[in-house]
């Protein structure tokens, strides 16, 4: 599996990883369970638009992973240089691909390069359903520190 930095044509590529392998373990997609389409996008149209800003605002941020000559793979960081802290965004792969190690290669990469950055922390948050997220993020090392609860009130029933 070959590693490097995202090119803009590869973007539509991740669209379709994004849509594939964040089923189910996004609060996008958890807050549609819950509620409802909300406004005028699907879960996946809001994931998709936060991935897309995010690759295009910050193309330097995304890596991709290659195998048989395609992207299989996608992972973005944010580096706040102040605190000496990275920050592992979103990492997916596509369900084809998934079981290969491609996730933990990926995430291992940015984690090497936080080193050469020269941060002191590494972070990474994960929805607790998704198990093989955290298998990943354990894999490489971290430590889990603290649980978040979402919580969501449906307003036209209180209102």
């Amino acid at each position: 599996m070959e590693k490097r930095k995202m090119e803009l044509e590869d973007i539509d590529r991740i669209v379709e990883i994004t849509r594939i392998a964040w089923d189910g373990v996004t609060m996008h997609k958890l807050l549609e369970d819950s509620h409802g389409v909300i406004g005028d996008k699907r879960w996946y149209e809001r994931k998709i638009e936060e991935v897309v800003n995010f690759c295009k605002n910050n193309p330097s941020n995304v890596i991709v992973a290659i195998e048989e000559g395609k992207v299989v793979g996608c992972a973005t960081y944010i580096i706040n240089y102040n605190d000496k802290i990275g920050i592992v965004e979103n990492n997916a792969v596509d369900v084809a691909y998934q079981v290969r190690g491609i996730k933990t290669a990926m995430n291992k990469w940015i984690i090497d390069f936080f080193c050469k950055e020269k941060l002191k922390i590494a972070m990474v948050s994960t929805l607790a359903n998704d198990i093989p997220a955290k298998k990943v993020y354990e894999k490489n090392g971290f430590k889990e520190i603290a649980h978040t609860i979402h919580y969501t009130l449906a307003l036209e029933k209180k209102c």
